[in-house]
C-alpha cells in the first residue's frame, strides 16, 4: 500500500533519487514475507513516467467577410463565423487512476460542441 495515498495500486517514485519503482506489495503480519499484488511486477515495469497521454486537441474556426459597396459612402457587409468548422470531437482524458475499475476508458462527453454556423449582414450608412 502506498503510505501517501494509501492505495494498492499507485506507484510513486522513491525519494532516495535512484528512480527505480518497485511494485506495490503486501507484508504478512505473521511470517513477514512480502507478497506481490496479483498482476504485479516484483521489480516494477520498463514503462517510463508520463507515458500515458490522453487524446489530442483540435479545434479550427473560420470567419469569411465581404464588403459590397453601394451607391455613395453606404456599404454592406456579409459575414459568416464557422465554429470547429472541420466537426471535429474532442473528448477528455481516459480514466488515470489505476485503482478505478473503469481505468483507461474514455467518457463519451465530448469537449467542444458540434459545428456551429454563424451569419450576419451589416449596413453602414
Amino acid at each position: 500500500m502506498d503510505p501517501v495515498t494509501h492505495n494498492l495500486r499507485t506507484f510513486t517514485i522513491p525519494l532516495d533519487g535512484t528512480g527505480i519503482v518497485t511494485a506495490p506489495h503486501v507484508t504478512d503480519p505473521v511470517t513477514g514475507a512480502i507478497t506481490f499484488l496479483k498482476n504485479s511486477m516484483p521489480i516494477g515495469g520498463t514503462l517510463g513516467r508520463n507515458t500515458f497521454r490522453g487524446p489530442g486537441y483540435s479545434n479550427t474556426n473560420v470567419s469569411l467577410m465581404k464588403r459590397f459597396h453601394l451607391i455613395g459612402e453606404k456599404t454592406i457587409e456579409i459575414r459568416g463565423d464557422f465554429m470547429n468548422v472541420f466537426n471535429h470531437d474532442n473528448f477528455p482524458n481516459p480514466v488515470a487512476s489505476m485503482s478505478n475499475p473503469k481505468f483507461g476508458t474514455q467518457g463519451f462527453v465530448p469537449l467542444t460542441d458540434a459545428r456551429q454556423v454563424l451569419v450576419a449582414a451589416k449596413i453602414r450608412f
